[in-house]
């Protein structure tokens, strides 16, 4: 019988704990084998600061009591989840050798970030949407003299189940702010522990990879409607019809990352079968430009967003008032 993608498995609020020890010196961010080392500070724990908080602890990259939350009201209650600690956001810099910032991009104005008060700074890592690195750069604090180390990552929808794609982008290697190899790591380890973490070559990709992977979940739940009420026109069950549709494209995305699709397709396309005579429908109702169509127009409209955001950086100091 076959059933739907479960959730994931969370930690029972309540379960008894160790006492938090609290984050000390940081371990050298070596990759993957090093990350249970490191304290990681997440900024923003709705939806997809949840899934990454409970996607770290359940991989075991990270030990809850290296884990600091801050947000303006869910904090508390994944912390308590998972055996983190809330903290506000300057106590949070102090301690994190990582920040993540999972929140809207239109709240990053709204981050009031104190002085860093130690060398070196963090390691951050944006997940706004939109957000370059250059405004990046401009908008969060970093040693005097030193620009920040800041990667950018765009996970998606599926990530919430573990099954996400995440895109991947820093400074090239020798720009300012680039990051070592030793962080690059740690930084897929982190959103690879939610499913698949890739590295575009450059930013500018950036625009192009959101319309695949960020927008591709809705094209991908459009199908899964279609085939369910397609099922349903044909006499089955609704909730039967959902279910089959969305095992189907399950498992076929499962099958994807094994082998080049059109070969999948030859595999159960058998010469005057059923499958083919519905191939021939698709092919006939341009669904495949159509797919193409969609990935084009969500870039360009990724596109024309950018230029038309705002700037998050802080505002310049006003002029001193002329002496008298």
């Amino acid at each position: 019988m076959m059933s739907a993608i479960p959730p994931p498995p969370s930690i029972p609020p309540g379960a008894p704990r160790p006492p938090a020890p609290p984050c000390a010196a940081p371990a050298s961010a070596q990759g993957e084998a090093g990350l249970a080392g490191l304290c990681v500070g997440l900024v923003g724990c709705g939806h997809m600061g949840g899934a990454l908080a409970r996607g770290w602890v359940r991989a075991g990259l990270v030990a809850p009591g290296r884990l600091l939350l801050t947000a303006r009201a869910s904090a508390p209650a994944l912390a308590a989840e998972l055996g983190a600690r809330a903290v506000g956001l300057g106590a949070l810099l102090e301690g994190a050798d990582v920040v993540v910032l999972a929140v809207k991009p239109q709240q990053l104005e709204g981050l009031r970030f104190p002085p860093l008060a130690r060398a070196g700074g963090p390691l951050w890592v944006s997940a706004l949407a939109g957000t370059t690195l250059a405004a990046l750069a401009r908008a969060l604090p970093s040693p005097p003299g030193a620009p920040p180390r800041v990667a950018r990552a765009m996970p998606n929808l599926p990530a919430q189940v573990g099954l996400g794609a995440t895109l991947l982008c820093a400074p090239p290697e020798g720009a300012p702010g680039a990051l070592s190899a030793g962080e690059r790591a740690v930084v897929s380890a982190l959103f690879g522990a939610v499913g698949l973490a890739e590295w575009l070559p450059s930013e500018e990709l950036m625009h192009a990879g959101t319309a695949l992977a960020g927008c591709g979940p809705a094209y991908c739940f459009i199908a899964a409607e279609a085939l369910a009420d397609a099922g349903v026109l044909l006499g089955l069950p609704r909730a039967l019809a959902q279910r089959l549709a969305a095992q189907t494209l399950y498992g076929s995305g499962a099958l994807a990352l094994t082998a080049h699709p059109a070969a999948l397709k030859d595999g159960v396309t058998s010469p005057g079968g059923v499958t083919i005579a519905g191939v021939r429908a698709l092919e006939q109702r341009a669904f495949r430009a159509a797919l193409i169509e969609a990935v084009a127009a969500a870039a360009e409209r990724s596109v024309a967003l950018a230029g038309a955001r705002p700037d998050p950086s802080p505002p310049p100091p006003s002029p001193a008032p002329p002496r008298s």
